[in-house]
């Protein structure tokens, strides 16, 4: 038994546009994290460390990351992300090769590190990188990774909440860049949870300027999604593609990924874009019966 005919047509709707330079990845968190990068509570936490009232411990994360940079200053405040985050001593995993397998056009992310940027460079691969307003202009290449909330080459990161309210203000050029691979391409999101903050403002920034003339994105998991969250999510313009570990079992997918990749999720993850690259569609009873009228081989 193999997979449902929405999971084939999700997977050629992604293979088509790769195949029409139409795809742009949209890369988050958890992707960097099966690289060593500690995920957004881990930093969060983090910065909540030095204040002892509850109520500053118990404020959201976006206010906590406010409350250090205010309180401490903004070098102080990105040397402690830097350090945090482990952005010196991390590197890339097979994620990032399979990713670059997929040939997208574009590749977005809201993560500070360089991890696709060292990827590209070992695929030599060619992407000009887009990390403030300034760097639009002279891009070179014809594929583009956009560091959407910059990082810390320029030291322009988007993470308390001052951030996060003027990102218009702050990132114009980047802001309409994005919409604009939003509206003519397919963006496929990998490595956003379904809590992800980032995800929830993307979206809503992204809808109330293209509304209906958006181009349905697709977001990748491992989680079974029930018929609500599907309709919560279509309604904001994203078309959820579910492949659980049974899937991945349905099609015999045993890619065995590097040893740095411990992760559960990592591995299956690695495993959804093996199926995704090497996908063979199941032929279906017609195609059998008349193979010359479809120029094929049975």
């Amino acid at each position: 038994m193999g997979l449902s005919t929405t999971l084939q047509h999700d997977i050629r709707a992604i293979r088509e546009a790769s195949a029409h330079n139409r795809l742009v990845l949209f890369v988050g968190a958890g992707v960097s994290a099966n690289s060593g990068v500690p995920v957004w509570k881990e930093l969060t936490s983090k910065l909540k460390e030095p204040f002892s009232s509850p109520c500053d411990r118990n404020t959201d994360d976006l206010k906590a990351a406010q409350l250090y940079l205010d309180t401490y200053g903004r070098k102080d405040f990105l040397d402690i992300v830097r350090k945090t985050l482990k952005i010196d001593f991390v590197h890339t995993c097979d994620i990032h090769k399979l990713l670059l397998a997929l040939k997208p056009q574009h590749i977005i992310t809201t993560n500070y590190d360089t991890l696709i940027e060292d990827a590209v460079d070992e695929q030599l691969q060619k992407f000009s990188v887009i990390r403030t307003d300034s760097d639009i202009p002279y891009c070179s290449e014809t594929n583009t990774i956009v560091k959407m909330h910059g990082d810390f080459v320029h030291g322009n990161i988007v993470l308390a909440e001052e951030d996060y309210l003027n990102y218009a203000r702050n990132f114009p050029l980047i802001r309409t860049y994005v919409q604009s691979l939003f509206a003519k391409n397919l963006v496929l999101f990998v490595g956003f949870s379904f809590n992800d903050i980032n995800l929830k403002f993307i979206l809503q920034d992204i809808q109330s300027v293209l509304q209906q003339d958006m181009q349905r994105a697709y977001l990748l998991t491992t989680e079974e999604v029930s018929h609500a969250s599907n309709l919560y999510y279509e309604h904001k313009g994203v078309h959820v593609v579910s492949i659980t570990e049974k899937d991945l079992q349905t099609c015999n997918i045993d890619y065995l990924p590097d040893s740095n990749i411990k992760n559960k999720l990592g591995q299956l993850l690695c495993q959804q874009l093996s199926l995704i690259n090497n996908y063979k569609e199941e032929k279906v009873m017609y195609q059998y019966l008349y193979p010359a009228k479809f120029g094929q081989q049975v």
